[in-house]
């Protein structure tokens, strides 16, 4: 159960958690503290052994909140400016935060991000020409992108899959694109998501 604290909860375990449109988003100081704190002492004293982390997502965190939207305090912080700068600095240490338990732990980091539309065809990747949310400052931090797609074509289950289907029912064919790796080169592949699970689809 969480707290209320004006549009702020906090939950049993002190996360704190900001309410936009009826969803609860974590606020970015608490991701902060996770990946500092939480998260290194968890790898350092489960006898579990990790191989991976995902954030899911990066940008719902900074977009779930107003705080880099414009400050409350104009004179101490300059409004709007005082806000970029601020996300900026926060998504370098967070960025950095990532980095740092990748190669220590030996972790795959795996950050989704969310997309919106280029404004022309010249930046912007894809078929319909998306770009990534948090810009530069984001973007300087990740060393591989991928993109996951929707497609406009259909798949038929029981005839790729072997599952049992009820009539002509299809599902979407979606699409997975490296767009840029230090180790893969530009390719992509596209799969199914099936009530067993993901299906590559040659």
């Amino acid at each position: 159960m969480a707290e209320k604290v004006g549009e702020e909860y906090i939950d049993s375990s002190g996360v704190l958690w900001v309410m936009v449109e009826g969803r609860l988003f974590s606020k970015q100081v608490s991701l902060k503290e996770c990946l500092k704190i939480r998260v290194p002492r968890l790898l350092q004293t489960s006898c579990i052994s990790f191989g991976l982390i995902i954030v899911d997502s990066i940008a719902g965190v900074f977009r779930g909140t107003a705080e880099y939207d414009e400050s409350k305090d104009e004179e101490k912080c300059k409004g709007i400016h005082y806000g970029i700068l601020s996300r900026a600095k926060d998504l370098k240490e967070i960025g950095g935060d990532l980095h740092n338990l990748a190669s220590i732990h030996g972790l795959c980091v795996i950050c989704v991000n969310q997309v919106s539309d280029a404004m022309d065809n010249i930046q912007g990747f894809g078929f319909e020409k998306k770009i990534p949310a948090l810009g530069l400052s984001w973007a300087n931090m990740v060393t591989t992108r991928l993109m996951a797609s929707r497609t406009k074509s259909f798949v038929n289950l029981e005839k790729n899959s072997g599952e049992c289907s009820k009539g002509n029912e299809r599902t979407l064919i979606r699409e997975l694109e490296v767009i840029f790796s230090p180790e893969l080169p530009p390719s992509k592949c596209q799969f199914a998501i099936l009530q067993s699970g993901v299906e590559g689809i040659s």
